[in-house]
């Protein structure tokens, strides 16, 4: 299948096979041919944006998902367009009925007919012949949002430097060990929020465990304190928000980076805000592309106990975003050092979202190997 003709489309709910294949340069068309039912106009405006943005040309034709008489006559005059021209059948969207007379109309003319098979990352020729090649991983954060109807706002690439992977892998392997002064720190740059500065309790500073932590921070630049006034500083917002938990994330994406070359990861972001066309807003701690899917991630370090509510509207919140973009082509995880509550464990279970928390975080970068390859 060459990229230089006109693919012909069938709308439906299920984007991702249609924009595969306008992404992909190997296969993309000159020009779009959308067959779309009555009540999938919504569902072929990311589309016609998509091919807006690539420069592809797009003719779209109302067509009944229901009736075989009306969507004949539309394949017909469609063939009848092309008599002289190459045109070649995406199969994989649509309703049943409207797929099935799409394919009897293509084949009876010896029209080349093609799946994408998503679930196996195939690309699969039915006819003339039965060919199947491997999907490349063309979607990236950027399209995969545009595609529904949302943009990616502020974020960061997920690019750590020497001293933040330095201190970042030595958090990780001490967190048995200062399991309680983490929570300690992670509160004070949560209280540091408004002037990048708080109060400590001298209880805390007379733990050895806590200035320890405090001189790792320090040494690496991104925190100082007063020993005899007790005040915590942070010199500015991304050193607080490291403190706040932002380790964790930094952690994820340290994981992420060493796996890519094993599961094909795509582009990464951190911190990201993803607006809808609503201008709504969602943020998400860490995000990115493989295997032509989105993959979110939610982050937490605080106490489950003491932050029961916020836990609770994160995993909702997580879920929800994953519904608006795309449904089954969206996996969610939700990261915990600390054990989250048996009631959030059987809400992540309940939305299908991939728990990690306690004890299983010590095989992150397992899991979340596992997590990409079984999507």
């Amino acid at each position: 299948m060459k990229g230089t003709g006109t693919h012909c489309c069938l709308v439906s709910e299920q984007l991702i096979p249609n924009i595969i294949p306008l992404l992909d340069l190997k296969t993309r068309p000159r020009q779009v041919e959308l067959l779309i039912p009555g009540d999938m106009q919504s569902a072929a405006r990311p589309i016609l944006r998509l091919c807006r943005e690539l420069g592809i040309s797009v003719q779209q034709h109302a067509v009944s998902a229901w009736n075989s008489d009306v969507i004949r006559d539309v394949l017909h005059q469609l063939l009848s367009d092309y008599a002289k021209s190459p045109i070649s059948l995406n199969v994989s969207g649509g309703f049943r009925l409207l797929a099935l007379e799409a394919y009897k109309a293509f084949s009876d003319q010896g029209r080349e007919i093609f799946f994408i098979d998503t679930r196996h990352d195939r690309r699969v020729m039915l006819f003339p012949e039965l060919v199947q090649d491997a999907l490349p991983n063309v979607l990236n954060i950027r399209s995969f949002l545009t595609a529904y109807g949302c943009t990616l706002g502020a974020h960061s690439k997920g690019y750590l430097n020497r001293e933040e992977r330095s201190l970042t892998e030595q958090l990780v392997g001490d967190l048995k060990k200062r399991g309680k002064s983490y929570c300690h720190l992670n509160w004070y740059a949560q209280e540091a929020l408004a002037e990048l500065r708080t109060e400590m309790a001298s209880s805390h500073l007379r733990s050895m465990d806590f200035l320890e932590l405090l001189q790792l921070f320090k040494a690496a630049g991104f925190l100082d304190w007063d020993s005899q006034m007790g005040t915590l500083y942070f010199p500015d917002e991304d050193s607080r928000f490291y403190a706040n938990g932002g380790w964790l994330q930094q952690h994820v994406l340290c994981v992420l980076n060493k796996l890519r070359p094993a599961v094909d990861v795509g582009d990464l972001a951190a911190n990201a805000r993803v607006h809808d066309a609503g201008n709504l807003s969602s943020e998400v701690d860490v995000m990115f592309t493989a295997r032509n899917r989105l993959f979110l991630i939610e982050c937490r370090t605080k106490n489950a106990d003491a932050d029961t509510m916020a836990a609770g509207e994160a995993i909702n919140t997580l879920q929800s975003l994953a519904n608006a973009l795309g449904g089954a082509y969206v996996k969610t995880m939700f990261i915990s050092y600390r054990p989250l509550k048996r009631a959030h464990s059987n809400r992540c279970r309940q939305y299908g979202v991939q728990l990690v928390q306690g004890s299983e975080f010590d095989k992150l970068p397992s899991l979340l190997r596992q997590w990409i390859e079984s999507a």
